[in-house]
């Protein structure tokens, strides 16, 4: 059974926050950390974590939050507070488990109402605090995948009573105390458009011609093969600058890593008209094993960076590479 986090809504200024975080730590007296969240954010940039004082008093709390761990290196208080007022927030408690992920459900709700489920995704997370989308993995764990789905077309059909129509997502955390315990889940957010998980998943649809089977939350392919994907759109390094459109398919193509519709696994580049200039790109890696796109993964990274290496693809500048 899901269900959400402890928390207060609606929250604009810094006064509306400093109250959540006292009510917070009012009904969770050993809270360590909760989490500031604009409405309107994307990627989970609007994230920022707070930690609780020793003391909880109203001005302690305030100096406190001067201290925010925000999701954006750029942000500052005033800029972000700003950000509050303008789209409004939540304050919500910052679950603390030893064993925890990220997973994700897409689902659409048809115009007679309709709640269909599309894909399920473990989220891969990073940047300052651990709150930014950086690429997801699909589908996601089995050990929870089922659960998830199902909890999410819970919230679908109340969208649907209320007169939502096309995809949304929702956000879920998973944790457990360890691996011998059964996960537990809580709702986080919803997404009432596409997310970065849209588009690796329609260029498997595109790719392969298959279909997600509801009743597992596999995808399979007209083959009956079962697939599975990587992707990530913040594959990035100074020294991929330089790099054209034209050289990057050149390196797929040496090297085989082009999605092969005899195979059925391959990678497939998008962002790449922010290669050259920004030395960043996006890649969905797709197979038909967990294990293979690992490997695949890998070997990519692995190949572009050595072809990226070499002068007659690359501009002078040289750097380290980020990726997830």
């Amino acid at each position: 059974m899901a269900w959400t986090p402890l928390g207060t809504e609606d929250v604009r200024t810094e006064h509306d926050v400093i109250n959540a975080l006292q009510d917070l730590k009012a009904r969770r007296p050993g809270l360590g950390r909760a989490v500031v969240k604009l409405n309107d954010s994307f990627s989970g940039e609007g994230n920022a974590v707070f930690r609780y004082p020793l003391e909880t008093t109203p001005d302690a709390l305030e100096d406190e939050l001067r201290a925010l761990e925000f999701a954006v290196p750029s942000e500052t208080p005033v800029l972000y507070f700003e950000k509050l007022g303008r789209m409004g927030g939540i304050v919500e408690e910052f679950i603390e488990a030893p064993e925890k992920a990220s997973p994700s459900a897409q689902l659409r709700i048809s115009p007679r109402g309709e709640v269909l489920p599309i894909s399920t995704h473990d989220q891969l997370l990073g940047g300052p605090s651990g709150q930014v989308f950086l690429g997801c993995v699909f589908p996601a764990d089995q050990s929870y995948r089922m659960r998830m789905q199902e909890a999410a077309i819970k919230v679908g059909r109340v969208l649907a009573s209320h007169g939502v129509v096309s995809r949304f997502g929702v956000d879920f955390l998973v944790w457990r105390a360890s691996a011998a315990e059964e996960w537990k889940i809580s709702a986080l957010e919803i997404n009432l458009r596409m997310g970065g998980t849209t588009h690796p998943y329609l260029a498997l649809q595109f790719l392969t011609g298959g279909q997600l089977d509801p009743a597992t939350g596999l995808y399979l392919s007209p083959s009956g093969h079962t697939k599975y994907y990587r992707a990530t759109d913040n594959l990035s390094g100074e020294f991929y600058r330089g790099l054209l459109p034209e050289d990057l398919i050149e390196i797929l193509t040496v090297n085989k890593l082009h999605y092969s519709h005899a195979t059925e696994r391959g990678v497939l580049f998008h962002l790449i008209g922010a290669l050259s200039q920004f030395g960043k790109v996006g890649l969905t890696a797709i197979a038909s094993s967990p294990e293979e796109v690992d490997d695949l993964y890998q070997r990519t990274l692995t190949v572009l960076d050595r072809e990226a290496s070499r002068g007659h693809y690359r501009t002078p500048d040289s750097g380290t590479r980020g990726h997830i």
